[in-house]
This record gives structure tokens, C-alpha cells and sequence, in this order.
């Protein structure tokens, strides 16, 4: 991951390192590889899967954490709402 290898920055690689470095309580490294996640590949799923994880525990309850949660919320929100517009429209 940390050499941008392309086959390692795909998937749950940052999601796993995001949760080894929460688990292992060190918070601003999982804040910054989540930052990571949130700049190049937050998939829709890791929303939920973070909120239930036991890796990221450490971090449900703070700020920070639900902010990174409501963003992606957010976005992928807009993105279903997309998706349904061209639907209706006949055009997906």
C-alpha cells in the first residue's frame, strides 16, 4: 500500500490497514489511511461494515470517525439518487 503498488491499493487493503492501525489504537494513523480511503476508493459497503467491525471500535464514538461515516453517507446518497433518476428516465 505505502508504495502505491496499483494490485495493493485496490479493495480492502486500506480498509485493513485503517482497522489493524484503530485496533492497535493508533488513531491518527487510521485517520490518515482512512483520509486515504476517502480521496481514491471508499466503496459504498465499507460504510457499514466499519460501523459493526470490532477492528474500529476504538474509534465509533468519536467525532472524527462519524464525520468520515456522514460524508460517505452522503455521497453515496447522491450517487443511488443519480442512478434512480436515470432509471426513471429510461436511460440506465
Amino acid at each position: 500500500i505505502r508504495l502505491k503498488r496499483t494490485r495493493a491499493a485496490v479493495g480492502t487493503s486500506f480498509y485493513s490497514l485503517a482497522g489493524t492501525y484503530a485496533f492497535l489504537d493508533q488513531k491518527e494513523k487510521a485517520y490518515q489511511t482512512l483520509h486515504e480511503m476517502e480521496d481514491q476508493l471508499f466503496h459504498g459497503s465499507f460504510i457499514w461494515y466499519m460501523q459493526v467491525d470490532p477492528l474500529f471500535s476504538n474509534l465509533w464514538e468519536e467525532t472524527e470517525f462519524k464525520s468520515i461515516i456522514q460524508r460517505q453517507e452522503k455521497k453515496y446518497t447522491k450517487i443511488r439518487a443519480e442512478i434512480d433518476r436515470l432509471e426513471a428516465a429510461g436511460e440506465l
